[in-house]
């Protein structure tokens, strides 16, 4: 949203329809808020496998 914000002032061609910068800050922020739901807990539950993977692994490292 940011982005789409700082084009639509003047940057990067403006926030104009046929602008490919603007179509693509758009499109960013249509796909990228739903995985951003969709991630955060995938992203938590595989952090917490690799820790505990590490945890067991530990000894065959040292």
């Amino acid at each position: 949203d940011n982005a789409k914000k700082y084009i639509e002032t003047g940057a990067h061609g403006g926030g104009e329809a046929d602008n490919p910068t603007y179509v693509a800050a758009i499109i960013g922020d249509s796909i990228g808020d739903p995985l951003k739901g969709a991630i955060g807990p995938a992203t938590q539950a595989w952090l917490l496998t690799l820790s505990a993977l590490s945890l067991v692994f530990l000894p065959f490292f040292l």
